[in-house]
């Protein structure tokens, strides 16, 4: 379990970054955005089904 918090931790401060840029860019890039979008619910869902909650909806 300590892996799994260490590579979340990781993955929050990554999409930080991420979100970070983002903002700094002011980027009206539809297709960039929909693909931040894409990686954030699917890391939710993960998240969802790593704490035995299933598919997250």
């Amino acid at each position: 379990m300590k892996t799994i918090k260490c590579m979340m931790d990781h993955l929050n401060w990554a999409d930080g970054r991420i979100l970070d840029a983002l903002e700094e860019s002011e980027t009206k890039n539809k297709d960039l955005l929909k693909l931040v979008q894409h990686v954030a619910v699917a890391e939710r869902v993960w998240l969802s089904r790593l704490q035995g909650k299933g598919s997250a909806q």
